[in-house]
């Protein structure tokens, strides 16, 4: 138990509450959620508290940094702790958008009491991806309440099995001091927007097969991808592009069948929606594959990835960002990319 809270007190120290501008304490609630029928021994209640440390930005959003212990009823891979980086922005009023990206650390991650193949998460560390609405209602100029819901999803994108993942649909209350509510800028008028951006990025990951096996090799993953975005506000754009990807895990499975084709080349097309906060942005893409491996079942994908802008030189803007590739909220890659805008 004292290792335990000395890790949640580690997380704090890292948001570095000292330098933020503002700090709330949060209490979570809710359940666990089972991606499929067969794990509904997952759906239990869950408690937890968070910490959030807070730096307002010039044209109204919050970049934050979240540190969270949760706990279910009968301890699903034991105690959750978690850091995150949060983007937190205003949909209306005292209504507000939450993105959390960051990583999730189980404390018991292996037990066999609930299912004898323990198939939903097999890892220590995990992905952290949470989206949630947060209303703020201010009792003075620097004391603030709030309410908010949340999804978390949590695996570690297969690169240890096994990787069913965990779900979380949680409610929480919260008390925040620090300044008020964030100034927004006047926007700058949309005639000012170019007419389209086009980008291209290199993305390698590692993974494993989808198979029972627990000692499948790793193999790697690479993918390339050309889209373009037509900005319809001055932080917001939507757009296209098509996804290439050669996944050499589709080797070993072609082996196994004794295929002489083993195809793992995909290419799919995307709808992309991004949202800028300068010089970070975060991509939604969601589209199928057009050519596929046919040792993948699912055809559907979704990826997310959150970029930062690295320089600008003249018209070409490089980047760096991480992202998640799932199929049907599966998380299968987890991505490093390399891109330029022009």
């Amino acid at each position: 138990m004292r290792n335990r809270w000395l890790l949640f007190l580690c997380c704090v120290l890292l948001a570095n509450p000292l330098s933020a501008q503002r700090q709330g304490v949060m209490v979570t609630g809710g359940v666990g959620l089972p991606n499929q029928p067969d794990y509904s021994y997952l759906f239990q209640p869950t408690l937890g508290m968070g910490y959030l440390c807070e730096w307002p930005q010039v044209d109204g959003w919050l970049l934050g940094l979240r540190g969270d212990v949760m706990a279910s009823r009968q301890a699903i891979a034991g105690t959750r702790y978690s850091l995150a980086l949060t983007i937190e922005e205003r949909l209306w009023r005292s209504l507000y958008e939450v993105l959390e990206v960051g990583l999730s650390v189980y404390t018991n991650p292996y037990p066999r009491s609930h299912n004898a193949d323990n198939l939903f998460i097999g890892s220590w560390v995990n992905c952290h991806i949470g989206v949630g609405v947060r209303y703020r209602q201010a009792i003075d100029s620097t004391h603030q309440l709030s309410l908010g819901f949340r999804f978390v999803h949590s695996s570690n994108a297969y690169l240890r099995k096994p990787n069913q993942g965990l779900n979380y649909l949680q409610a929480e209350m919260g008390f925040h001091i620090g300044a008020g509510k964030p100034r927004r800028q006047p926007a700058m008028a949309d005639t000012t927007l170019p007419d389209l951006t086009f980008f291209c990025s290199y993305a390698p990951s590692v993974v494993q097969q989808r198979s029972p096996f627990l000692d499948d090799p790793y193999r790697y993953a690479h993918s390339f991808i050309l889209g373009a975005l037509h900005p319809f506000s001055r932080l917001r754009s939507l757009g296209g592009e098509v996804d290439l990807m050669y996944n050499y895990t589709h080797d070993l499975d072609a082996d196994w069948w004794e295929a002489r084709h083993p195809f793992p080349l995909y290419m799919g097309v995307c709808i992309t929606y991004q949202r800028n906060w300068h010089p970070l942005f975060l991509r939604v893409s969601v589209g199928t594959d057009l050519i596929r491996s046919p040792y993948q079942i699912d055809d559907v994908y979704e990826r997310i990835s959150l970029n930062y802008r690295v320089a600008r030189w003249g018209k070409v803007t490089p980047y760096v960002g991480v992202a998640c590739k799932a199929y049907y909220t599966h998380i299968d890659y987890a991505e490093w990319t390399l891109g330029v805008e022009f």
